[in-house]
């Protein structure tokens, strides 16, 4: 079998981190290290030019960081902890996504941050870092962990922070902890690997495509927590590109931005697909659980979901390419990349006739997405005819 291949661009995720640390890194008279392989995502963008506003001689009265999540989580700890007069908000969205745990947290360390009805837009007042005890709850977001972790160093005291409640997202806690530690050691340049989230819909297209696809930039021993996408393809994975077998019961509170993936591909396999402990889908870009209920069932895909699973029930691939192949089925996207790119996956494989409403929405965090599969399929055309 022809071996296919293909390069990613740098973690989103990855990047996001980067670009805070090092700004922390030149704030405490740190080495800055250059940043290899930056992500091109629309996310990573607006990370970049809110740093650069934050830290220009006169700051924005109000910073709109549109549906970037990451940056507006990053950098409204990090406006509090430099002691900014700034008001930061985002989307209509990102203004019923919850950060009041944030905010209560950075309060406890001097800072005077307040949110509007414990959402985004959040004001933030000049203040003191002070330091000192807080705690975070890790039910909703790892991403306010992250924050705080990140910006400590910039405090007069040392930070201690006490994690309650159940925590989601742990590999995301993991990575900033590396990156940390890496970023202290005053690196000459900081290396960013692919984005393991963005391979996963490149894994689900080979193994649609019955393909062996290489994908370069990217290694099992990936610092990112989704690059577990390895082990559920691998278990879905049979000899015969016509049959994909079903992942069972299974727990993707750790990698949460997987579900949609294999969410698709449990559309696709020979069983039963019951993905749990993903309450936290509810409030991401969209409500991904009651999205991905809607959508699926489009393609006559028994689905069934709860406040915490998504349970699939298929008939297979080749069934489900015989009931739609012929049908011009409108894929609603909710301004959500990660609806677009798992349903994407579909549409360039075995029916080319889904439309994706808003495909341009991908750029969120794989700009190159449409491009990279459409010269997959180009390749695979040749290889085809030789």
């Amino acid at each position: 079998m022809k071996k296919f291949k293909i390069a990613l661009k740098g973690s989103k995720s990855i990047s996001n981190r980067a670009l805070l640390l090092r700004e922390v890194n030149k704030m405490l008279g740190l080495k800055v290290p250059k940043l290899k392989n930056l992500s091109t995502s629309d996310d990573t963008r607006i990370m970049q030019e809110g740093l650069k506003l934050l830290t220009s001689k006169k700051t924005p009265r109000k910073i709109n960081l549109g549906n970037a999540g990451t940056a507006l989580r990053f950098l409204t700890a990090f406006a509090a902890a430099t002691g900014k007069e700034v008001i930061i908000t985002g989307s209509k969205r990102m203004q019923k996504r919850p950060i009041e745990d944030l905010v209560k947290a950075l309060n406890k360390l001097g800072c005077k941050v307040e949110s509007t009805n414990g959402c985004p837009p959040v004001k933030i007042h000049k203040s003191d870092f002070l330091g000192g005890e807080t705690e975070i709850s890790g039910s909703k977001s790892s991403q306010f962990l992250s924050a705080l972790l990140m910006i400590a160093p910039l405090a007069f005291n040392k930070v201690e922070i006490a994690l309650t409640g159940e925590k989601v997202s742990v590999p995301y806690i993991e990575m900033t902890l590396k990156m940390i530690e890496e970023f202290q050691k005053e690196p000459k340049e900081f290396f960013i690997e692919g984005d393991a989230s963005s391979a996963s819909y490149l894994g689900a297209y080979a193994l649609l495509r019955n393909i062996e696809l290489q994908i370069e930039n990217l290694s099992e021993k990936s610092i990112q927590g989704d690059i577990a996408f390895l082990k559920y393809l691998k278990k879905m994975e049979t000899k015969t590109g016509d049959i994909i077998k079903p992942l069972g019961l299974v727990d993707m509170n750790a990698t949460p931005d997987l579900v949609m993936t294999f969410a698709i591909l449990a559309a696709c396999a020979n069983g039963t697909t019951k993905i749990t402990n993903i309450a936290n889908l509810k409030i991401k870009e969209s409500d991904r659980i009651a999205v991905l209920e809607k959508e699926l069932k489009k393609l006559d895909v028994d689905v069934r979901t709860g406040t915490n699973f998504i349970e699939i029930k298929s008939i297979g691939k080749t069934a489900l390419i015989e009931k739609n192949a012929r049908k011009h089925i409108t894929i609603e996207t909710y301004d959500d990349h990660r609806i677009a790119m798992a349903f994407g996956v579909l549409k360039k494989t075995i029916l080319p006739r889904l439309i994706i409403k808003n495909p341009s929405v991908v750029s969120k965090s794989y700009p190159e997405f449409w491009s990279d599969l459409n010269r997959l399929n180009k390749q695979i055309r040749l290889n085809k005819t030789k």
